[in-house]
């Protein structure tokens, strides 16, 4: 079974304030992990009103070779997806650094 690690943001913004800040957020988490990637082009996303979820912004990859996951930006949060058969230390490593820098952002853990 997947694992899942929620981080709240803490103020209430529109989908659009929200789109900027995860963008920066995006870009700061890129030039401090070398192993974080973004799946498309941040300056090409957009808030797109015709999917089913608006509030969905784009996601980001984060590769360590034998092992990964996806962090999913949202408009109120941010969703790393873990797989099961990770080794849950060596997963929540990197998600501890990475929560060091989303959480001076204005995110909680849930």
């Amino acid at each position: 079974m997947p694992h899942d690690f929620i981080l709240q943001r803490l103020s209430t913004v529109s989908n659009e304030e929200a789109l900027i800040l995860n963008k920066e957020l995006a870009r700061l988490l890129i030039e401090n992990f070398k192993e974080i990637t973004p799946l498309n082009k941040l300056e090409e996303i957009k808030i797109n009103r015709n999917k089913e979820y608006p509030e969905s912004h784009f996601q980001l990859d984060c590769d360590f070779g034998d092992f990964g996951f996806l962090m999913n930006f949202w408009k109120e949060m941010i969703i790393i997806e873990m797989s099961s058969g990770n080794n849950p230390e060596i997963v929540f490593n990197p998600i501890r650094k990475y929560s060091e820098l989303i959480l001076k952002k204005g995110f909680l853990i849930l």
